[in-house]
């Protein structure tokens, strides 16, 4: 039976991972394993030595600290009775977990048992997973996308969000994480509306892209391009939504940065051919109505008393006055602009161009108030220009009105980028513009 159970204990020392030495009281080898020898390159010389101090100074040599081992193993064999673990580093780049118990008969300590497992292994794949998830957070710093995850089902609670969205929204994650609303807090209503048309795109498609504003912390509307896609599980059921986002604000601004700048060309250059168009119309025109005007004075002065002839006259010579005014008008407008600029009272120029209105203005029933301060600042401005714009905004705000209305024009000091100026505005109690002439208002002839 004793040898039975002494080899069955040998063929278990053999058998194990772990390299096994132990030692007794007075620190002699009683038994070592193969797997020792192996682990610390011991050469078979040495397979029969008794002494433990000569396999300690074999051993020091291929440790990087060996100082500590000498000291930890002393103060071990100072303190019998004390349990140790820790790690221990090699030269060549393995990494050894030493553990050591005392052993026991019955209540008596007679001797050691060190037990060495090399680990490197996993130990290198403790360190590749650590420096695979610092890259992955890295990458997910850095990314200019923001990557997210959430559950597949109301109310689609955010399970992940990369650090990067501080960046995007101004919001840390946790935020997000701990409370699924948070997010369409911030999606503007527009987004909030097309809700069940991506939630049909991702049960329908298994994804769904669109772009959506979104409002900063700092108050600024940021468009974001999300991309959603749906992550199927056990048995083909919806696990979860992962998606991204990236910030577009600027690509799209640009884009329409472009497209007003490409208009505005296309404005000038049609307002540069109209202006040569109507001024050549003025030249041909301005000979032939001369020769009206000087008929309908020869006439006048010959016929005018008459009492037949009086409203004719008083008619012909309204509309010569009107056509020989759009005259001048169309032969400045194809001039190049040439400005005469004075200091002028603002308050003044506009009671000048509601004095010079053209009867019958205003009509009974309809009001003009001139509501600009007195003591506003004198503006460097040309006078007639300034004069025909106010004339021009009222008369207009005049033909657009009922019987009864009221037109109110106003001015108050404001800045613009960073510079001061004044805000003028003529505001009437008619219908307003109507929503397609908006984009032409500053087309000539668009009334």
């Amino acid at each position: 039976d004793l040898s039975e159970s002494l080899s069955l204990l040998l063929a278990t020392l053999e058998s194990t991972a772990d390299g096994i030495l132990v030692v007794d009281r007075h620190q002699r080898v009683s038994s070592v394993n193969a797997r020792f020898a192996e682990i610390w390159n011991i050469p078979a010389s040495m397979h029969q030595e008794k002494r433990d101090e000569a396999l300690l100074n074999h051993v020091l040599s291929l440790l990087v600290d060996p100082e500590a081992f000498r000291h930890r193993v002393r103060e071990l064999y100072e303190h019998p009775a004390d349990e140790s673990f820790d790690t221990l580093l090699f030269r060549d780049g393995r990494v050894i977990e030493r553990y050591s118990k005392p052993q026991m008969i019955e209540d008596r300590i007679v001797g050691r048992v060190w037990s060495f497992r090399d680990v490197t292994k996993f130990r290198r794949a403790e360190q590749a997973i650590e420096e695979s998830h610092r890259r992955i957070d890295r990458l997910l710093s850095t990314s200019p996308a923001v990557l997210f995850s959430f559950r597949p089902e109301f109310p689609f609670e955010v399970t992940f969000l990369s650090s990067n969205v501080v960046d995007q929204l101004g919001y840390e994650p946790a935020l997000f994480l701990g409370n699924p609303d948070f997010w369409k807090q911030l999606l503007l209503p527009e987004g909030m509306k097309r809700g069940p048309g991506w939630l049909e795109r991702l049960q329908d498609d298994g994804h769904f892209s669109d772009v959506l504003r979104f409002r900063h912390r700092d108050g600024r509307i940021r468009w974001l391009s999300i991309e959603l896609r749906v992550v199927s599980g056990t048995g083909g059921q919806p696990a979860e939504i992962v998606g991204s986002s990236s910030d577009v604000t600027d690509r799209i601004e640009s884009e329409a940065e472009r497209d007003q700048l490409r208009a505005s060309l296309a404005r000038s250059e049609a307002m540069s051919a109209i202006g040569s168009l109507v001024g050549g119309v003025a030249h041909e025109v301005r000979n032939p109505l001369f020769t009206i005007s000087a008929s309908l004075d020869a006439f006048e002065a010959r016929f005018g008393t008459r009492p037949e002839y009086r409203n004719y006259v008083a008619a012909l010579r309204g509309s010569v006055d009107r056509l020989s005014r759009l005259m001048n008008e169309l032969l400045d407008y194809g001039k190049p602009p040439r400005f005469n600029l004075e200091s002028i009272a603002l308050h003044e120029t506009v009671a000048m161009a509601i004095e010079l209105l053209p009867n019958p203005m205003p009509r009974p029933g309809i009001v003009i108030e001139n509501q600009v301060p007195v003591d506003l600042p004198r503006l460097l401005l040309d006078r007639d220009l300034v004069l025909q714009v106010f004339r021009n905004l009222i008369e207009n705000a005049l033909q657009h009105l009922p019987e009864q209305g009221l037109v109110v024009v106003s001015a108050a000091p404001t800045a613009w980028s960073g510079r001061p100026g004044v805000e003028c505005r003529v505001s009437d109690s008619g219908p307003g513009f109507n929503p397609g002439s908006i984009r032409r208002i500053f087309e000539p002839f668009v009334g």
